[in-house]
């Protein structure tokens, strides 16, 4: 995928597409200013779904993170995210830059009926829809993507609970082996962490009831009842 590797604009819209599940015109349209860096993963501020008319929040992974923080750092808050300066990224330019790329790697299959390619760019938003129901539900799949008919119970996580819950699903959208090799590595160190903890309280415990039972057993011995 070398076309990929020497646009990192285009890598880091196509790895955000596809592990937030925004629109291709949401993601045109995002303004440095509508990105929270302050978080563990860089969150998304739609401050307007298209569809629903209402605002909605969702991330972007480590994986397009890498890609797109050197970007972000030449750009100023009202600048647009993948475009260059003083220009806006049009939903055109981006179809036709993936079939260049699709023709490239040759991922050419269409559908008969229209001679469209199977790959859009609305094939990341139905990968992180995929991906999202399989891990947490479709009500979590619904929410994240900006549908309607979700459970309430969503409305109601807090953020520290919604960042939880896509840090959990992010190794499933991952796309290159390496990142995917970090995060189940960093997943394992976490594991590893909570048993060792458990190992240490388990230790302390032991300690604690041998020193109950050798005060137990002294003051026996000191009573008579068992032998010095």
């Amino acid at each position: 995928m070398n076309g990929f590797s020497r646009n990192p604009r285009l890598q880091a819209l196509f790895l955000t597409l596809g592990s937030s599940g925004i629109r291709i015109g949401e993601a045109t349209n995002l303004k440095k200013k509508n990105l929270d860096i302050t978080k563990e993963r860089i969150k998304i501020k739609i401050t307007t779904d298209s569809k629903t008319k209402t605002g909605r929040s969702t991330y972007m992974s480590k994986e397009a993170q890498k890609i797109l923080e050197p970007i972000l750092e030449t750009l100023d808050p009202e600048d647009y995210v993948f475009s260059r300066k003083n220009t806006k990224l049009q939903e055109r330019s981006v179809g036709t830059s993936l079939n260049r790329l699709l023709d490239k790697i040759g991922f050419t299959e269409k559908y008969e009926s229209n001679g469209y390619k199977k790959i859009t760019s609305h094939s990341f938003r139905s990968y992180f829809f995929t991906k999202s129901a399989r891990k947490h539900g479709e009500n979590y799949a619904h929410k994240m993507i900006g549908h309607g008919g979700y459970l309430m119970q969503y409305d109601r996580m807090t953020e520290e609970e919604m960042l939880e819950m896509y840090i959990e699903l992010e190794p499933d959208l991952a796309v290159f082996d390496q990142t995917k090799n970090e995060l189940q590595i960093k997943k394992l160190k976490q594991e590893n962490l909570i048993v060792v903890q458990l190992q240490e309280e388990v230790r302390k415990l032991k300690e604690n009831q041998a020193k109950i039972d050798q005060k137990m057993i002294e003051r026996l011995q000191k009573e008579g009842v068992l032998p010095k």
